[in-house]
């Protein structure tokens, strides 16, 4: 394993795993006390990982990205006992201790020894790898103890806190590493999806399991992955949409040799399929996409030769997952209907910390809960057609946003799009899309319009599109929906008939029939 600063082998990193496990216990922590860790794409995460694995201790990776007010709600309500984070973090964790009561120990992994002045017991991360006691911790631990807490990305309050046991997350990066064609000591795998969230964290975990290497980026860059896919022969690499467009819009994909991948995998959304012609014209034709989330672990798998037979499929189930499609009333519905996505097996998170009414609400007879819309077809293959939660109701219809994305986002002009409902008085919800452009490209939204009521009911086509020049995205590389949704719900606020205009709504009504 590399990350640019420091190269590991497994004697190190098992040595130095050991040492820092038994150092972390003679400060006092203890089986099952919570430990934020707060760092980037670098070797000592994974150490960290792994030690707190050995010693029975729960992880809380936190982004490094997060701000004080976020770090002190997390600390206080995850109850957390000790602090792993890098220098870049001290700002913001000193704004965070300043808004909640803590005294556990605080490790910074690169330079000093933790922060200066105050009543705190600061620790340098190499201080406590040198003490040099390498011996296998003496804890015991079981499958069922909890390993980590994984903070979802939350759209609405403060996120919440999946709880994954040892045994749920050895199952989930042994899926990783066996997914697809699966895994060897000969795969080299290229990382730049933050450790700090699952897919990142249990893709580098699974190739470490299966004896291969791993090489870490702080962050994506086209040029730097082209070059090190060529230099270092790599073999698995995971990117999200946005990256994935990123690199096959850089000049220099053309340039480099690519062929040693046997493995591309999304993270997070699905590939658009423009996105997927690119990547198996100019990268590799070894493309999986999957349907997966934090909470319900990795339900499917599409395989690179249904990437074209199975267009907007998710794929299969996997080995660990049981799936079905259920309607509001807990009943099973029959192929090619359209109802909430449920799963179960031991990928799936053993609930919530510290949440009795996200338990109680996100489980029903032993089922998951997704809260994703979805349908099986004929051949078994499961298609994702958006979040329950998203469907906008207009007049007395449902209309799913996925659909009118697709749409959109196949149109030449179209860089990105997201849809979403908003608040209108005639209708309860309208159709706002909300697009960037591709560059060099200009288009009115008349004819944004016009191209959806050409491939759809008319019902279906926006009220209203908007353009923005980027759209706003996740750390996962997601789209923003909640963001785009809060910014643009007044669209209709002053120019949408009220009951004194009939005749304006009767000209609306004619207009969508």
């Amino acid at each position: 394993m590399e990350d640019g600063r420091r190269k590991l082998s497994y004697a190190d990193l098992n040595a130095r795993t050991n040492s820092l496990a038994n150092s972390l216990a003679e400060l006092g922590l203890k089986k099952g006390d919570n430990v934020a860790v707060l760092l980037g794409n670098r070797v000592e995460h994974v150490e960290v990982l792994f030690a707190l694995a050995k010693s029975g201790l729960t992880g809380l990776p936190i982004d490094p990205k997060w701000r004080g007010r976020e770090i002190s709600a997390a600390i206080k309500f995850f109850d957390v006992a000790a602090v792993i984070l890098e220098s870049s973090v001290m700002p913001s964790l000193a704004d965070a201790l300043s808004r909640v009561e803590f005294h556990g120990p605080i490790v910074q992994v690169d330079g000093g020894t933790g922060l200066g002045g105050g009543d705190f017991r600061a620790y340098g991360y190499e201080q406590l790898i040198a003490r040099e006691n390498p011996r296998e911790p003496e804890i015991e631990v079981g499958s069922t103890d909890v390993f980590l807490i994984m903070i979802t990305s939350g759209t609405t309050g403060f996120p919440k806190g999946c709880l994954s046991t040892h045994e749920k997350y050895v199952l989930s990066c042994l899926n990783h590493a066996l997914g697809g064609r699966g895994s060897s000591s000969e795969d080299i795998e290229l990382l730049v999806s933050p450790l700090c969230f699952n897919s990142g964290r249990s893709s580098a975990l699974g190739h470490l399991f299966w004896g291969g290497t791993v090489i870490l980026r702080e962050r994506f860059d086209p040029v730097d992955v082209l070059e090190t896919i060529q230099r270092d022969r790599v073999t698995y690499i995971a990117l999200a949409p946005v990256a994935a467009d990123r690199l096959l819009n850089a000049a220099a994909v053309r340039e480099y040799d690519t062929s040693s991948l046997r493995h591309l995998r999304k993270a997070g959304s699905p590939f658009h399929p423009r996105t997927v012609d690119g990547l198996i014209q100019f990268v590799t034709p070894n493309i999986y996409q999957s349907y997966a989330s934090t909470d319900a672990g990795s339900v499917s798998l599409l395989l690179p030769e249904d990437q074209i037979r199975k267009r907007g499929s998710s794929g299969k189930l996997i080995w660990a997952a049981e799936s079905m499609i259920m309607n509001d009333a807990g009943e099973p519905l029959p192929t090619g209907s359209v109802g909430e996505i449920v799963c179960r097996g031991p990928l799936v998170c053993a609930g919530y910390y510290k949440n009795p009414e996200a338990n109680q609400t996100s489980f029903r007879n032993g089922w998951f809960l997704t809260g994703d819309l979805g349908y099986f077809d004929e051949d078994g293959y499961l298609y994702v057609v958006g979040r329950k939660k998203n469907v906008i109701k207009s007049g007395s219809v449902s209309i799913f946003p996925d659909e009118i994305q697709d749409v959109l986002q196949a149109y030449p002009k179209v860089n990105e799009v997201a849809v979403v409902g908003v608040p209108h008085r005639e209708w309860g919800e309208a159709v706002v899309a909300v697009i960037s452009l591709a560059s060099g490209q200009q288009a009115s939204e008349q004819e944004m319009i016009e191209h959806c009521r050409s491939q759809l009911a008319p019902y279906k086509a926006p009220k209203a599109v908007r353009f923005l020049k980027d759209l706003p995205h996740t750390e996962l590389g997601k789209i923003a929906t909640e963001e785009i949704r809060t910014r643009f719900r007044d669209t209709f606020a002053e120019s949408c008939p009220g009951p004194h205009d009939a005749a304006a709504t009767d000209r609306e009504r004619e207009k969508n029939r």
